[in-house]
């Protein structure tokens, strides 16, 4: 429904970084509620060869301790 290639919109941030090999970018939702874990979200890149789309979905998981040495 939204369409975010950078930058923030709401509670999203897609964060853009070149590298040698590419451009990696990371979607970074802020203050997390039960509904994204129920939203598909439409990952799509495109290069030489064309695009390539991928459907994730966020899935739940333990949290583990962290600790710092």
């Amino acid at each position: 429904e939204n369409f975010l290639e950078a930058g923030t919109l709401e509670r999203y941030t897609v964060e853009r970084t070149n590298s040698g090999s590419g451009v990696l970018s990371t979607l970074t939702i802020n203050n997390v509620m039960e509904a994204d874990f129920q939203t598909h979200y439409n990952c799509t890149a495109w290069n030489s060869f064309g695009p390539g789309t991928a459907i994730i979905q966020l899935e739940e998981r333990e949290v583990l301790p962290v600790g710092i040495i």
